[in-house]
C-alpha cells in the first residue's frame, strides 16, 4: 500500500515538473519571439541583452531564425505533451494521437498559408496559420488533450 502511495505521488511530482517546464518554455518562447519581433520592428531593446547580438542580423535573417525557432519550440512542446501525456495515461495509442494533432494542426496552418499565396491574399492566410502555430508552441494543446482522452477512456 505504502509503495502504491509512494509510486503516485512520484508520478504527480514527475508531471508537475514536466508541466511546470512546459509553461515556463511557453514562456520563454514568447520572451524571445517578442525580442526578435522589436528587432525587426526597429523598437528599442535592453542594451546587453541577448537580442543585442541579433540586432546585427537582416530582416530576412532574423525572419528565418523565427521559423527555425518555431519548429524547435513546437518540436519541444510536442515532446512534453508527449511526456506528461505518457505518464498520466498509460496506452502508447495517446502518443500516436498527439503527434497526430501537432502534424494536423501544423499542416492546416501550411495550407492556410499557401491558400492564401495562391488567392493573392497572403496577409489573412499567414494570420490563420500563425494562430494555429501558435497553438502548437503552448500549452492548449496538453489541456484540451486530457479531458478529451479522459472522456474516450470511459
Amino acid at each position: 500500500m505504502r509503495d502504491t502511495r509512494f509510486l503516485k505521488k512520484t508520478k504527480n511530482s514527475i508531471v508537475g515538473i514536466l508541466a511546470v517546464a512546459l509553461f515556463s518554455l511557453t514562456y520563454f518562447r514568447e520572451y524571445i519571439f517578442l525580442g526578435i519581433n522589436k528587432i525587426i520592428r526597429h523598437q528599442t531593446f535592453v542594451p546587453n541583452s541577448i537580442f543585442e547580438s541579433l540586432a546585427k542580423l537582416s530582416t530576412n535573417q532574423l525572419t528565418l531564425l523565427k521559423w527555425g525557432l518555431v519548429c524547435i519550440f513546437a518540436l519541444s512542446t510536442c515532446a512534453l505533451t508527449v511526456l506528461i501525456l505518457n505518464i498520466v495515461f498509460k496506452p502508447k495509442s495517446y502518443i500516436i494521437t498527439t503527434i497526430g494533432t501537432y502534424v494536423s494542426i501544423l499542416t492546416i496552418a501550411f495550407i492556410c498559408v499557401l491558400l492564401g499565396y495562391i488567392l493573392g491574399n497572403y496577409n489573412k492566410g499567414y494570420y490563420f496559420a500563425r494562430i494555429l502555430i501558435g497553438l502548437t508552441q503552448s500549452p492548449i494543446i496538453l489541456l484540451l488533450l486530457i479531458p478529451a482522452i479522459q472522456l474516450t477512456k470511459k
